[in-house]
């Protein structure tokens, strides 16, 4: 049986379920290469386990996600969403902000960032953030835990 295979960006906005042997994970589906919504029709739902994907998933992260996918039509309130189900996908990842323009969103949004707001992100950029690409290098394959990271951009951007 040949199954196509589907690919689809988004952004994490909920993770109803999470164990030693599933996580499920949702968001809204991303116009490729940008942080901008694609489409407010349908959301993205991942199933893997944990062991096979890179990360566990946070809130507000970006992943790509290519493999078979179920369109379900699911009920919210006065309104029908098309859910896209991907359960083990064939490829997954979690994607860094590449451009200047996507990690200045990134930052303002993420809570890990409270108190740096668009401007001093924007303030910031202008001077390099992370000063070249093997310290972004250093600083993102770090085998530390994230938060160690976020403290140590936080750091960077004072």
């Amino acid at each position: 049986m040949n199954t196509a295979l589907y690919e689809d960006q988004m952004r994490v906005t909920s993770i109803p379920y999470r164990s030693t042997k599933m996580v499920i994970f949702s968001g809204v589906p991303l116009a490729k290469d940008s942080y901008k919504t694609n489409s407010g029709k349908y959301y993205v739902t991942i199933k893997a386990d944990p062991d096979s994907i890179p990360v566990l998933p946070t809130l507000g992260q970006h992943w790509s996600v290519k493999g078979a996918r179920q369109i379900e039509d699911m009920e919210m309130g006065d309104y029908v969403m098309h859910q896209h189900t991907y359960e083990s996908p064939k490829r997954i990842e979690c994607t860094l902000p590449e451009t200047s323009e996507q990690l200045i969103r990134f930052i303002t949004r993420e809570s890990d960032f409270k108190g740096i707001g668009e401007s001093k992100a924007r303030a910031e950029r202008e001077i390099h953030i992370v000063g070249s690409s093997d310290d972004m290098k250093r600083i993102t394959e770090a085998p530390s835990h994230s938060h160690r990271r976020n403290s140590y951009l936080k750091e960077l951007l004072k």
